[in-house]
């Protein structure tokens, strides 16, 4: 088995520690320190580490509830994985890769046995779980602490599972996951699905991202964050930048569906999505695939790539929506006006991170050692490219936009 030797080595607490690539296989026996609270989270610095985290919370029952776990350390699960994936063709079309083994070079986690349809790999433990059988109900295995990511990133995540609520955390239910990112992944999951997660309940995500990867359903409601959130979720000051989100119905940018069928009081606010949608209905959102009464979507900037010609399904277009702007071109996307404007909301957002342009795929959040509130700079709004509302109207600079209201416009600012 081919093995990667990457060091990564940062400064935490005042002392250096450092982490390697994983072997696919081994599962560590502890963390590197802390008892679990807030003032003493759990300390995972590896990938082995990670391991023993996502099956304690798989395998003891309601292990993860009021606990606090912190990455100290980028992990690298795998290397190159977006660049390996051939998903256009010869034709330039999106198609999923025909794989019947692990590529190789992966890390094998688990295998299907032979006479199941898909071989499954899972090169990164799940965190949790989600069963059903055939005619029986729906069985989660929740998380339900708070992960702090620490402002450092997972690499290499490859999932091929075709299981229902495939993520990095199929179901958060009270939980919070806070300054993580996800960066050079491949997802192919069924309905419900993601990148963190795919049911938020009653959960939260902040300054939380996903970049330069693949996230494909055979399903309904995808997202390239979040499959669906419910219940009091709230999603804030987190974005997807230059991503392939590909689905059956009820895909979006960023979210698949906000809210349920049932009352919900969500809350998107200050985030982008810039992904190439690939659908078979071209309703789908470009930035969410639908929102229902009562959640409230506000502050939002999305591109248009793909197979997708509106922002969100106006068929499933509820609850209240505030200045959703379209970035019609890159220049739009890497403007000093985005970047400004993102800063300017995120000054109202406890513990948000602070945005600065990025090299070349939207801006991104400023690096900084802090694992706690970082302070928020103020910036004013400078003149950049042209930005569109949610109904392709020219808007300018001070970025003036419309609200709506269970489906209906009802004031223009």
């Amino acid at each position: 088995m081919k093995r990667f030797s990457i060091f990564v080595t940062v400064l935490l607490f005042g002392f250096f520690s450092e982490a390697g690539a994983w072997d696919g296989a081994t599962v560590a026996s502890e963390y590197a320190g802390g008892s679990g609270t807030e003032d003493d989270p759990y300390l995972i610095s590896s990938c082995e580490e990670f391991a023993f985290f996502a099956n304690n919370v798989r395998d003891i029952e309601g292990y993860s509830k009021g606990k606090f776990f912190l990455l100290t350390n980028d992990l690298v699960f795998n290397e190159n994985v977006y660049d390996r994936i051939d998903f256009r063709g010869a034709a330039n079309q999106l198609n999923k890769p025909d794989w019947p083994m692990a590529p190789d070079g992966y890390s094998e986690w688990t295998k299907a046995p032979d006479d199941v349809r898909y071989s499954i790999f899972n090169l990164m433990p799940f965190v949790g779980g989600y069963s059903k059988d055939i005619d029986g109900p729906e069985i989660f295995i929740p998380f339900e602490g708070t992960f702090d990511g620490g402002g450092h990133v997972l690499y290499g995540v490859f999932q091929d599972k075709m299981q229902n609520y495939g993520s990095v955390f199929p179901s958060v239910e009270g939980g919070t996951i806070k300054n993580l990112g996800i960066e050079d992944s491949y997802f192919v999951n069924m309905s419900q699905y993601g990148s963190f997660a795919g049911r938020l309940m009653d959960g939260h995500m902040l300054n939380c991202y996903i970049r330069h990867s693949y996230i494909e359903s055979g399903g309904s409601y995808g997202g390239g964050l979040v499959g669906m959130i419910r219940g009091t979720s709230t999603i804030r000051n987190c974005y997807v930048a230059d991503c392939v989100v590909m689905g059956k119905n009820g895909v979006g940018g960023l979210l698949g569906r906000v809210g349920a069928n049932e009352a919900n009081t969500c809350v998107v606010e200050n985030c982008y999505a810039d992904a190439y949608l690939k659908n078979k209905k071209t309703e789908h959102g470009a930035f969410i695939d639908g929102v229902t009464a009562d959640a409230i979507v506000r502050n939002g900037w999305y591109t248009m790539k793909g197979k997708s010609s509106v922002a969100i399904d106006p068929n499933q277009m509820g609850g209240t929506i505030e200045n959703i702007y379209l970035l019609p071109s890159d220049d739009a996307l890497n403007s000093d006006s985005l970047v400004a404007r993102l800063n300017e909301n995120a000054k109202g957002i406890e513990g948000a991170y602070s945005w600065e342009k990025g090299d070349s795929c939207g801006p991104k959040f400023i690096k900084s050692s802090s694992t706690g509130i970082i302070a928020v700079k103020s910036h004013s709004i400078v003149a950049s490219a042209a930005v569109y509302n949610l109904y392709g109207q020219m808007v300018d600079d001070s970025f003036r936009g419309i609200i709506i209201r269970n489906g209906k416009k009802i004031i223009k600012k």
